[in-house]
């Protein structure tokens, strides 16, 4: 096992780019539909990804130096690449395609802020990524409900 020591500031920085990178890989395979429909629901997801890319900012703007010059070491099992491989064709990808990356990306950070959280014994930076984590949440109920009402018309 590896041991990485980096400070939350750059944890939070590579996150926050991390999110910067899907909502680009999402307007590339928006880009690349052929689907109304799918196009709709990918610039949904860009929003969405530019949202929780700028709330990571937010975070950092607001945390105390204290907790953002933190160091932590965390060892993350799940490497990224999986999140960008998928099997279809681009220009034909469906919703249900769309929707199964999305859950997949969600899913990811929710279960790293978790993680996180567990990993560490700092009280004031469990609480930033508990704080996360349910930022997260909300935002993954939010982008449901749009999923939802965007399907209906």
């Amino acid at each position: 096992m590896m041991s990485n020591f980096s400070k939350v500031h750059d944890f939070l920085m590579h996150e926050q780019n991390l999110h910067a990178r899907i909502a680009d890989y999402y307007r590339e395979l928006s880009a690349q539909a052929s689907n109304e429909q799918v196009k709709m629901l990918l610039q949904l997801l860009v929003k969405h990804e530019i949202t929780l890319s700028t709330s990571l900012r937010d975070y950092i703007e607001k945390a105390s130096a204290k907790v953002l010059n933190t160091f932590i070491q965390f060892e993350r099992e799940i490497n990224i690449k999986h999140l960008f491989n998928n099997e279809f064709k681009h220009g034909q990808i469906s919703c249900d395609d769309v929707e199964v990356i999305a859950h997949g990306i969600d899913q990811y950070f929710s279960e790293l802020y978790a993680d996180m959280f567990e990993a560490i014994e700092c009280d004031m930076v469990q609480t930033l990524f508990e704080n996360l984590r349910q930022h997260m949440e909300q935002e993954k109920k939010r982008l449901s409900i749009d999923i939802n009402s965007m399907k209906d018309m």
